[in-house]
């Protein structure tokens, strides 16, 4: 029996250190089994024990997350599975989810880094090229405002910390900016009183202090702190997509009378009223009426289901020109659309191996650092009172100065500015280089697998096809040729916006076969279309409402004999005399790759990906296009379950990239070490994405991977290169070979490094030539 969870919604978390510190909170808590924070999200999801044992455990995990100096609020508790959140829930995590304090505070830090650049960068220059007291009174001047409005916002955060024995990256920040600004007043007024006031003049005695330390960590904290605000604003929108699908009201029938009822309110064996035009508010059976239901938004394909009495319709899909009578079979909370909600935040809620070990990192990193500067003042200061020979006071000063000094050297030089540029820069830059070519990259995340996937798995319709279908065959009788079959069928459809219609007046138009639209269309539902063209009623619809169709089927077996079996395509008949008349020809469609496809598919070839079909269509059509594109493993009739279920088998070889464009594919992009959502689908499947392709074209597709190796690289290069930087200068700041002048010149370097290696981004070549095989070049579609 699957185990209890609670959902917890969590405020006040900005780095690892949190992540993990709430994490070990909750842990503590009696009847806590296991627990996993996503700091992208802000949520908390807690595994219990049984709950009968603490009924009152929500309210004790809460008090334990704020006296640890956070906010908590229960967001949804569930029994056991995933089909148990309650509609009520779904809706509330609509509008919660959107994370309207995390927009504020991402606007906040925003609107700190614009008003303190200035300032902070006028107090750098001055630094570097004018080291004078008088300088040095103007940088104090500049630095003091930054210190007051930045630095009272980190030393609040800290103090909150210290209350509950929390140390993060905020408490060194605010160590290293203060000892810079305290040692550099120390150093301003000391110089002042040994010079007298002659060296307050232009050109006279220089003055090293640190202001431009403080002055440039801080801001940069806020530009960090602003794109990581942004990121997390947005990562929760995916399950609000979902929830906007399910209308907030239902029309219920009883007794011939309706009501307006809530959504969440529909019992099991309600009966609900659908008009046309309007999206299904429950899963359920048609009780009376028959309609075209538009269930994209589950199987990712365009093409409408004609749905009648006896049968299944399911919640979010949307109705079509039909009235339907549908009674309820599912409560709201268990519905296939909360389901798939349910999925798709657990499947956010997982953590990959670095991050876990980024967490466990920053858990320790901050003690250590603070623990190495106390015993660097200490070391000093006692190496200094222990010396052989005759001591002085000054001497015995002198060595605890030097140890002050060497303890704040300790601080800047350890104050995470390059870990923390390493990764924003590097996407900041890449996300522009990717703008540029229609690629959006949302959810830098999952880039640490980016270099390592081997495994592409690929939606069909949307995705790999158009979702526009094209007269590939027709089957004709003696009667007809093939431009008149086509004329009748072009004219009775001239006025459809069925994608089938549309498909055969286009292949009409190719032809330039002239027609006429055709008078008395009526439309039969779930059959066809029929219409009067030159005085011939015509029927294009269904084969199987002819008469004669299984006599004329017969005939089509022994004329199609050698071709592609008719399992590949969506056939339509057209018939003479209305939908009881005589079948003269079938006119044989098929979803037809996006141009470019073909190329695209062997380009991830080319760069060592192994490519997979995973579509909710039927096998005929799934494998017929993955022929024509050289794919040799196709998954065909998979619901969105089903292809999280893939993308977990497949991770189990290695690292997977999940692509796709509906809502059916969200719980497998949200699961996926790297998901790549097409732009013309569904919210949802952007939302869950980490890479959207804007323009949709497939040959963005390669690009994204290219671009996405190219950005881990830097990502990796820049961090080695900041924790190395970390590993060499802290034993020679503690040594005393590094002043805090140059302690603050090295960091600063250090982020300049930084800044370059991410800069090299623009230099990606994301169009890759192709290789020659067999002697021919990889076709251009």
């Amino acid at each position: 029996m699957p185990q209890p969870t609670l959902t917890l919604q969590i405020g006040g978390m900005h780095c690892g250190a949190c992540v993990a510190h709430v994490e070990q909170v909750i842990r503590k808590v009696p009847g806590v089994r296991l627990a996993a924070v996503n700091l992208a999200i802000e949520q908390a999801i807690v595994q219990l024990d049984e709950p009968a044992h603490n009924p009152s455990i929500g309210d004790l995990i809460i008090a334990a997350v704020t006296r640890a100096g956070y906010q908590a609020s229960i967001r949804s508790p569930t029994a056991s599975t995933a089909g148990s959140t309650s509609h009520k829930s779904l809706k509330a995590a609509g509008t919660h989810d959107q994370h309207p304090a995390s927009t504020d505070d991402a606007s906040a830090w925003r609107r700190r880094f614009l008003y303190t650049l200035p300032l902070s960068a006028s107090v750098m220059v001055l630094g570097m090229v004018w080291m004078t007291p008088v300088s040095a009174w103007v940088q104090l001047a500049l630095t003091i405002p930054i210190y007051a409005w930045i630095g009272g916002v980190i030393a609040r955060r800290v103090w909150s910390g210290l209350r509950t024995g929390r140390l993060d990256m905020d408490t060194l920040i605010l160590l290293g900016t203060t000892a810079a600004l305290v040692l550099s007043l120390w150093r301003l007024f000391a110089t002042g009183h040994s010079a007298g006031h002659e060296s307050l003049g232009v050109g006279e005695a220089s003055v090293y202090v640190y202001f431009d330390s403080t002055a440039v960590v801080l801001s940069l904290v806020c530009a960090g702190r602003w794109l990581e605000g942004r990121a997390r604003s947005s990562a929760a929108q995916a399950i609000a997509g979902l929830a906007s699908l399910t209308p907030e009201f239902a029309t219920v029938v009883s007794q011939g009378h309706t009501t307006e009822r809530t959504t969440a309110d529909l019992q099991v064996g309600d009966e609900v009223l659908v008009r046309p035009g309007q999206r299904l508010a429950c899963d359920g059976q048609v009780l009376s009426g028959a309609s075209d239901i538009d269930e994209s938004m589950l199987t990712g394909e365009s093409v409408r289901v004609h749905r009648s009495a006896g049968e299944h319709v399911f919640a979010g899909t949307l109705n079509g020109e039909g009235v339907l009578h549908v009674r309820v079979l599912q409560p709201a909370g268990s519905t296939v659309l909360a389901q798939i909600a349910e999925l798709t935040r657990q499947a956010q809620l997982e953590k990959s191996d670095i991050q876990r070990l980024a967490d466990r990192v920053a858990g320790v990193f901050v003690p250590v650092v603070l623990v190495i500067a106390i015993a660097v003042v200490l070391g000093w200061g006692l190496l200094a009172g222990s010396g052989s020979g005759t001591l002085t006071g000054d001497m015995v000063a002198s060595g605890w100065t030097r140890g002050v000094e060497a303890a704040v050297s300790v601080l800047i030089v350890a104050c995470p500015c390059a870990l923390g540029l390493a990764v924003p820069m590097a996407i900041l830059v890449g996300s522009g280089v990717g703008a540029r070519h229609g690629i959006i990259i949302k959810q830098p995340r999952a880039l640490e697998h980016a270099g390592a996937i081997k495994t592409i798995l690929l939606d069909k319709t949307g995705t790999i096809t158009d979702g526009r279908f094209e007269l590939v065959q027709m089957v004709l009788t003696d009667k007809l040729g093939d431009n008149e079959l086509l004329r009748l069928a072009a004219s009775v459809e001239a006025g459809s916006e069925h994608p089938i219609g549309r498909a055969l007046v286009a292949a009409a138009q190719q032809r330039g076969i002239p027609f006429a639209a055709a008078s008395m269309v009526t439309a039969h539902t779930g059959l066809g279309v029929s219409g009067e063209v030159e005085g011939v009623q015509v029927f294009v619809g269904m084969p199987e409402a002819a008469s004669d169709f299984v006599e004329f089927a017969e005939r089509v077996e022994s004329l199609r004999s050698g071709l592609l079996d008719s399992s590949m395509y969506t056939v339509i008949a057209v018939i003479e005399g209305g939908p009881d008349g005589t079948t003269r020809g079938l006119l044989c469609l098929r979803d037809s790759p996006k141009p470019g496809a073909v190329r695209a598919i062997a380009l991830l070839h080319q760069l060592g990906c192994d490519v997979a079909m995973v579509t909710g269509d039927a096998v005929g059509p799934a494998r017929s296009i993955a022929r024509q594109l050289g794919i040799t493993e196709v998954h065909a009739g998979v619901r969105p379950e089903g292809k999280l279920e893939l993308v977990r088998q497949a991770q189990l070889k290695g690292p997977v990239a999940m692509v796709g464009d509906g809502v059916n594919d969200a719980p497998a992009l949200a699961a996926a070490d790297l998901s790549i959502a097409m732009g013309n689908g569904a919210d949802i499947a952007g939302h869950a994405a980490d890479i959207v392709l804007v323009s949709s074209e497939l040959a963005n597709l390669p690009r994204a991977i290219v671009l996405s190796r190219a950005m881990m690289y830097r990502i990796r290069m820049g961090l080695v290169w900041a924790f190395g930087y970390n590993i060499v200068l802290l034993p020679v700041a503690a040594a005393g070979w590094l002043t805090p002048m140059l302690a603050a010149a090295a960091m600063s370097l250090s982020s300049v490094s930084v800044i370059a290696n991410a800069l090299m981004l623009r230099r990606v070549k994301l169009d890759i030539e192709p290789t020659v095989t067999g002697g021919r070049p990889i076709p251009d579609s």
